[in-house]
């Protein structure tokens, strides 16, 4: 019998360290903890794969909370079902009821499903935000690189039939930089300034 944890933050500049502290504190190696740096709303997470294949009968996944685990009912229940189905538990450190129980199952469900509303909730908002930042004439997403002379010298750059690899390096930019602010390409420039 084995136990083995999962910590999972959303982003980089997010730390694992109170998760870490608290798996410990339980019992749980930090060698045996697997972890993930990416959304909880991602079924492709390769920590959770791993910390999911190492469990075998009688073996214990302990999880600071569990909406690090999941944050689906649909994929909680999946979760749930591979856990019991190699003969392991799952056990929460912040939740305190059992898992594998009828009644811990439906908790855990039922959690799962506010985690997803929640979620959805975010996402909403973000994008009522994003719409209503736009109708105001703000403009999103990241400022040009090639604006004022750069543009001018990378168009110019183009026509002299200058490989894209050279220009961006000229510039210091990428070439899918270059692509981006010249979609159409050096012929349509060439044909633009011939006046075809």
């Amino acid at each position: 019998m084995k136990t083995y944890g999962y910590a999972r933050v959303s982003t980089d500049d997010q730390d694992m360290a109170l998760q870490f502290d608290a798996m410990a504190s339980a019992g749980v190696p930090r060698h045996s903890i697997f972890t993930d740096k990416l959304s909880g709303g991602r079924d492709d997470r390769p920590g959770l794969e791993a910390a999911l294949a190492s469990l075998g009968t009688g073996d214990s996944l302990v999880i600071w909370k569990l909406d690090r685990l999941w944050r689906s009912a649909k994929h909680a229940l999946i979760t749930l079902d591979r856990i019991k189905g190699v003969g392991a538990t799952l056990r929460s450190l912040t939740e305190g009821f059992d898992l594998d129980t009828a009644s811990g199952k439906l908790m855990a469900t039922i959690l799962a499903g506010f985690a997803e509303y929640e979620r959805a909730l975010i996402q909403e908002r973000t994008r009522a935000g994003l719409a209503a930042a736009k109708a105001r004439g703000t403009r999103l997403g990241a400022k040009p690189v090639l604006v004022d002379e750069k543009y001018i010298r990378a168009r110019e750059m183009l026509m002299a039939k200058i490989p894209g690899h050279r220009i961006a390096s000229a510039l210091g930019c990428s070439q899918a930089t270059i692509y981006k602010t010249f979609p159409s390409g050096r012929k349509a420039l060439l044909a633009a300034a011939s006046g075809v």
